[in-house]
């Protein structure tokens, strides 16, 4: 369970099964190789609400530390598994209210770029 109002986040999740490999793991330079993900019997629920508003004060006065390269996250996976799989997600702000079940589905990604947001299948 998660409940964070400042952000305005709502989260329960269960979690059945959770199976796989890492051959990469470098937090520093954000990359990943999780070769294989099995995911299985997993329920949950998001829940996004209207954050609190808090303004945003720049306490770094190093003009270096604004101008640094966004780094993302690289992540590489050649398969995951996801079985017996119910969530459900709305956004009162956005308006949206979905949920989606899986019974059984096999996914093989061929490029994960998230600098890019593109995930080829």
């Amino acid at each position: 369970m998660y409940f964070d109002v400042v952000t305005g986040n709502d989260a329960d999740l269960y979690l059945g099964h959770f199976d796989t490999d890492i051959d990469q793991f470098d937090p520093a330079n954000l990359t990943y190789d999780v070769p294989r993900i099995y995911l299985s019997g997993v329920r949950g629920r998001m829940k996004q609400t209207t954050p609190l508003e808090i303004p945003v004060v720049n306490t770094n006065p190093d003009p270096g530390v604004a101008n640094e390269v966004t780094k993302y996250f690289k992540l590489t996976n050649r398969e995951i598994h996801l079985n017996d799989i119910d969530i459900a997600y709305s956004n009162e702000v956005s308006a949206i209210n979905t949920k989606f079940k899986f019974k059984d589905l096999k996914i093989f990604p061929a490029t994960i770029d998230l600098e890019k947001s593109l995930i080829a299948i």
